[in-house]
């Protein structure tokens, strides 16, 4: 982001702010990620030691567990989107030194959060039914209801929960979130083993015991959470569960106006990943089976993608209520810097021992392993190479959320999928270049948004740092020009 022609006047206020340096920025972002990335991981951990016990349990409720991980996933992620906009909020409050605000803008969230389970508990309701008009197997249908029937206990609780986690980071509690993260780890695995196997003295609720056991997870982190913030005299100033009059019409639409693009971003990025995946198993099984290579590496690297984006959002929220413009620049820079580094970590990976990574999910003595590496390996380089755009695309817009700008990831989240991605995904995999042209597809996408949105954060910064040099996005130019270049193609110009 190269600035340029400011004047003395603009320079000299800059000057007067605190700028980090490139190392003590760098070690902000990755602390505050590594925060997030753990309880990250900590839930997949969860997700696969559940998979463990079903699959002890009976390869029937192993089936189940396909459908059931799916659609907890979907659902959650869906509906809970909007709540990651808080931290971003909370964050800019904190670096405005507004701390009594920062108790509203959290008990606004919470009633957000109770809105938004209602969604997902009417939805679990009807979950047989709409198995059952999909056809899938009555008794994995049967495994999949009991399993909802218990986990929808756990809707209301979760969305506290993540409330009160996006009010820990935006003030960055980082060893509360992980101590936390590790805490519901052990629960969630404990009660799920004594209720799923009818260990201890406990009920032998099989499938169910699983759904319980979230329930637990949940409540107990939600508990410990609530007595961390009660107990220390610290958090006082944030007037968490005081009774607070201002701003509550204003604190819950701006939750809203920042939320509700998340979700449906998040929806769109799942159906297009489903849709994608139809793709491939139209194709065939050693096609479909490199998608699902790809996928289970692409979800290990999303994590610290995501951590990345989230922890840059924060710590630009922090900057921008601080008015410092050059920390908003330098914490993007290095933010976008990280993602690209840990990207560029994997891809390596997958240039030298592309084999062996994928010896990890196949047995190449049952299947044609020179064939299927033919197919493999050029489709999962490129497919790691387009991450080098999702991190610029993901950061990009966790920096935009700290501008309270949502909307423009979503619109070229939507384009770029369903106006760009799977059109060309259509065209390139099923005429063309088979699987590959599934990868160069996504790379297209992934590019032109990635391409977008950092030039909105660049336009962004330079406008607040050369406020008398007002910039406009490639977008905009490119809209402008449009009559221009309509007028000097068309067949009945005059020129006069």
């Amino acid at each position: 982001m190269k600035i340029s022609g400011a004047s003395n006047e603009v320079i000299n206020v800059d000057k007067n702010k605190k700028t980090p340096s490139l190392i003590r920025a760098s070690k902000e972002i990755l602390l505050l990620a590594l925060t997030i990335a753990s309880f990250n991981i900590m839930t997949v951990l969860g997700t696969l030691a559940n998979g463990v016990m079903l699959g002890k349990l009976s390869p029937l409720a192993l089936a189940a567990g396909a459908l059931i991980v799916v659609t907890q996933t979907t659902l959650m992620m869906t509906f809970s989107a909007p709540l990651f906009g808080m931290s971003t909020i909370i964050s800019r409050l904190k670096g405005e030194n507004n701390f009594s605000e920062i108790g509203c803008v959290f008990q606004q969230g919470c009633l957000y959060a109770i809105l938004l389970s209602l969604p997902v508990i009417s939805i679990m309701g009807v979950i047989k039914s709409f198995l059952i008009l999909l056809d899938q197997p009555p008794r994995v249908i049967e495994l999949v209801g009991q399993y909802f029937q218990a986990y929808t206990w756990s809707v209301p609780i979760g969305m506290l929960l993540t409330s009160i986690q996006q009010l820990a980071l935006g003030i960055r509690e980082n060893r509360a979130i992980t101590s936390i993260g590790i805490i519901g780890l052990v629960t969630s695995v404990f009660v799920g083993y004594c209720l799923t196997f009818g260990k201890y003295y406990f009920p032998n609720l099989g499938v169910a015991g699983l759904g319980y056991a979230q329930v637990a997870r949940v409540s107990i982190s939600l508990l410990i959470f609530i007595l961390i913030f009660l107990l220390f005299k610290r958090y006082k100033s944030y007037r968490i569960f005081s009774r607070n009059h201002s701003n509550r019409i204003v604190n819950l639409k701006k939750l809203f106006s920042i939320g509700w693009p998340l979700s449906i971003h998040a929806a769109s990025e799942f159906l297009t990943a489903f849709i994608i995946t139809i793709f491939a198993g139209w194709m065939g099984q050693s096609q479909l089976l490199a998608q699902q290579i790809a996928s289970q590496y692409i979800l290990l690297l999303t994590v610290p993608i995501l951590a990345f984006s989230q922890s840059t959002s924060i710590l630009v929220g922090t900057s921008i209520g601080k008015n410092n413009w050059l920390e908003v620049k330098r914490y993007s820079s290095v933010g976008i810097l990280l993602g690209l580094i840990t990207v560029a970590i994997v891809f390596l990976g997958f240039v030298l021992i592309p084999k062996a990574l994928i010896s990890l999910y196949i047995d190449v003595k049952i299947f044609d392993s020179t064939q299927l590496f033919l197919i493999l390996i050029p489709f999962l380089l490129i497919t790691i190479a387009s991450q080098f755009f999702e991190a610029i695309r993901s950061i990009c817009g966790g920096a935009l959320r700290a501008f309270y700008d949502t909307r423009t990831a979503m619109y070229t989240s939507i384009f770029a999928a369903w106006g760009l991605g799977l059109p060309l995904a259509f065209v390139l995999g099923n005429k063309l270049w088979g699987i590959t042209g599934f990868a160069i597809a996504q790379s297209i996408g992934f590019g032109c948004c990635a391409l977008i949105l950092y030039d909105r954060l660049k336009v962004f910064i330079e406008n607040r740092l050369l406020p008398q040099k007002h910039s406009r996005t490639l977008t905009r130019r490119a809209w402008m020009k449009l009559p221009i270049i309509l007028h000097e193609i068309s067949p009945n110009r005059v020129d006069l």
